[in-house]
């Protein structure tokens, strides 16, 4: 009998193992560069300051967010999450990123764009599949924001000369894939707010607040909000990286445990 060492067979199949192993990391590297590709750069509108991270904990993610141009001071702003990790999350989140967008370019407002969302994507979710999703409109020459949550973690505005300093932007709604048709659109509530200067709208996933320490410990929205207040002169991109930092920092060089998406909008004049 052959040595194991030497054994033909087992070379072979040791050989295709290997090469099975660099063409799954070869394949989630270019889906990982696709997915970053979707994600678009921050709008300019005039008066306004835009900014947004993401920090998938894989290769790939099932988070998402968009910017959608409606005309030169309106713009849509979408963040969504798909449940569940990996490979089936992010083709997901491709499918929802999409639908989702489109819809919102011909949509009244928020709610019509999430429910024809929901009613385009039901059909292709299976029932373990759902997603969470915010979209508001701002409209920059009025300083108004529309917006509609679809089970997504609340926005929350804040102001240093406001009081209270920051509220959550609360309002109806339930994920999308859950339910389809009427009961789904009914469920929503559109929500409308009026923009000072100086305000800052904060969206974000829910792996922000739920990143843990070695612990234990949840980071939390008031961490976040703290690190937001606490520097209202400076760019919206340092504000959001300060949060990035802290949150790694939280973790203690553990391994995040979900993904991290976070987006924010000031009213500047």
């Amino acid at each position: 009998m052959s040595p194991a060492g030497s054994d033909p067979d087992l070379l072979r199949r040791m050989a295709r193992d290997i090469q099975r192993k660099r063409d799954i990391e070869q394949g989630l590297g270019v889906a990982r560069r696709r997915q970053a590709v979707m994600l678009p750069s921050p709008p300019e509108i005039d008066g306004y300051e835009f900014a947004c991270t993401y920090d998938p904990a894989a290769d790939i993610s099932g988070d998402f967010y968009d910017f959608v141009r409606l005309g030169d001071d309106r713009v849509g702003i979408l963040v969504g999450d798909v449940s569940g990790h990996g490979i089936e999350a992010a083709i997901v989140m491709g499918m929802a990123k999409k639908s989702l967008s489109i819809f919102a370019r011909f949509a009244s407002g928020p709610v019509e764009a999430l429910s024809k969302g929901d009613d385009d994507l039901c059909g292709d979710l299976d029932s373990d599949s759902f997603l969470t999703a915010a979209y508001a409109v701002l409209d920059g020459r009025a300083g108004t924001v529309t917006l509609a949550r679809a089970g997504h973690p609340m926005p929350v505005l804040f102001n240093r000369k406001r009081k209270p300093r920051h509220e959550e932007i609360r309002s109806r709604g339930m994920m999308v894939g859950m339910s389809k048709g009427a009961t789904f659109g009914s469920a929503l509530e559109e929500v409308f707010v009026e923009l000072v200067p100086g305000d800052l709208l904060f969206f974000y996933t829910d792996g922000l607040t739920e990143a843990r320490s070695p612990s234990g410990a949840q980071f939390g929205i008031d961490r976040a909000l703290e690190i937001l207040e606490s520097s209202p002169r400076a760019k919206v991109a340092t504000l959001l990286e300060n949060v990035r930092s802290a949150v790694a920092d939280f973790r203690g060089g553990g391994e995040p445990e979900d993904d991290v998406t976070m987006m924010a909008v000031r009213r500047n004049v």
